[in-house]
């Protein structure tokens, strides 16, 4: 079940992110989903939101620069 409910959730994020004409829409809705599932378990194991913080900062300056570099 839970591999059904990621593939549902990469395949809505790869659609939304080609309908915005994102280069890479698919590998980039992987890496979204497990930069927020990696960080998510680091942030549980620390007892911190700190690192769920950085890795989602870090992955939207990444993407805000593929997007311009794109453009």
């Amino acid at each position: 079940a839970l591999a059904g409910a990621f593939a549902q959730l990469r395949a809505r994020m790869t659609e939304a992110l080609a309908s915005a004409g994102t280069p890479h829409a698919e590998g980039l809705a992987v890496l979204i989903v497990a930069t927020y599932e990696g960080g998510l378990l680091q942030a549980r194991v620390a007892n911190s939101v700190v690192p769920l913080q950085l890795a989602t900062d870090t992955l939207g300056a990444l993407i805000r620069a593929q997007r311009a570099a794109a453009a």
